[in-house]
This record gives C-alpha cells, sequence and structure tokens, in this order.
C-alpha cells in the first residue's frame, strides 16, 4: 500500500494496533480520526507529511521519523492522554490546530519551522512549555487559546507579530518575555490572562 485516503478507517474504535509499512508515501486527512482503542503509532520512512490521528483518545505514544517534513493539519487533535511528543529537526511545516485539545505537557519546535499556523495548541490544557525557535515571524490567533497550564512563555528574537487571541484566557500565564523584533500585538492578545504579572520587552 502506498496510499491512505481521507478517513479510510475513521471511527474504528476498537482497532488496537497499527502498522504502516515502509511503502506508505500518503496519508490522508483523518485517515485514523476516533480510533480510539489505539494507544501507539510508529510513522514509516518513506512518509513525509505525518498525522490523520485525531480524537484517538487513548494515544499515548508517537514516533516521527527524522525523514518527515510536515505535520498535517489536525493532526493529533483531540488525542487527549498523548502527554509526550519529540518532533524530528527535519519537520519544517506544521498545518493548523494540528496539537488542538490534546494532552501535551511540553513540545520543541523544530528551528527549520518559520512559521506557527492557527491555533496551534488551541486548548491544551496540560501545556506548560512551549520552546519557540527564532525562525518563526508569527504568532498565530488561537495559538495558545485556553492553555490554561502554562505559566510563562519566551517569545524569541525573531518574532515580529502576535495575532489576535493568540495567548486568550490563559489564565495562569504570569509572565511573559517579548523581543525587541516584536513590531504587533493584535487586540485580545492576552486578555483574560488573569494571573499576568510580568512583561518583559
Amino acid at each position: 500500500v502506498i496510499s491512505i485516503g481521507n478517513v479510510a478507517f475513521e471511527n474504528c474504535k476498537n482497532a488496537q494496533t497499527l502498522t504502516l509499512g515502509n511503502s506508505l508515501t500518503e496519508l490522508g486527512a483523518g485517515a485514523f480520526s476516533g480510533c480510539e482503542s489505539l494507544t501507539r503509532v510508529v510513522y514509516p520512512a518513506s512518509l513525509k507529511a505525518v498525522g490523520g490521528m485525531s480524537d484517538c483518545k487513548n494515544l499515548t505514544e508517537v514516533v516521527i521519523p527524522d525523514t518527515a517534513t510536515e505535520i498535517m493539519q489536525a493532526a493529533f487533535s483531540g488525542c487527549t492522554q498523548l502527554q509526550e511528543l519529540k518532533l524530528p529537526s527535519s519537520v519544517k511545516t506544521i498545518g493548523s490546530y494540528a496539537f488542538a485539545s490534546c494532552g501535551i505537557q511540553e513540545l520543541t519546535i523544530p528551528d527549520g519551522v518559520t512559521a506557527l499556523p492557527d491555533g496551534l495548541f488551541y486548548r491544551c490544557k496540560n501545556l506548560t512549555s512551549v520552546t519557540i525557535p527564532g525562525t518563526v515571524k508569527q504568532i498565530k490567533s488561537n495559538d495558545f487559546f485556553e492553555c490554561t497550564a502554562l505559566t510563562s512563555i519566551v517569545i524569541p528574537e525573531g518574532v515580529e507579530w502576535i495575532s489576535q487571541d493568540a495567548f486568550l484566557n490563559c489564565t495562569a500565564l504570569e509572565t511573559v518575555w517579548l523581543p525587541l523584533s516584536l513590531k504587533a500585538i493584535e487586540g485580545s492578545a492576552f486578555s483574560f490572562c488573569t494571573n499576568l504579572k510580568t512583561v518583559e520587552y
């Protein structure tokens, strides 16, 4: 098999084991979404764009090869038990809402990524730490919306724009470090960050 289409195995709730062969080169959006019994996924080196696992609520382990260049849109959204994830340095592109409402606690975004998509960590309520590379120019809308465990964030030098609602409702956020490269902060970017005490610029 070289290609699996969009939502090909959606809501196969009793599927427990998934083995993706080394001949696979294309995986459709939501290919295995809602497969609630899956706990582990290992992507083959032949696959450049990885994802397709939204709402796999018992997924706890994901292995991404160092040949992958893209994390697909909504790749792991709603994977509430997924707490740890390592992105290889080969990743250059991340799709919108890739990690929305998942259980991830911390993540380092690779240096090759130049843009954060909309809603990257939308409602990731266990998220405590994110490392953003200086290659990123913009923090997009809803990227950290309701990340209620996030207490501090360092926006690195190189970032020029923080979009609307980027950190809306981050109620535990206390400290924000802003870079000298920053040119604009849009409306509601930090609205309802009710514990925000320090903004360093």
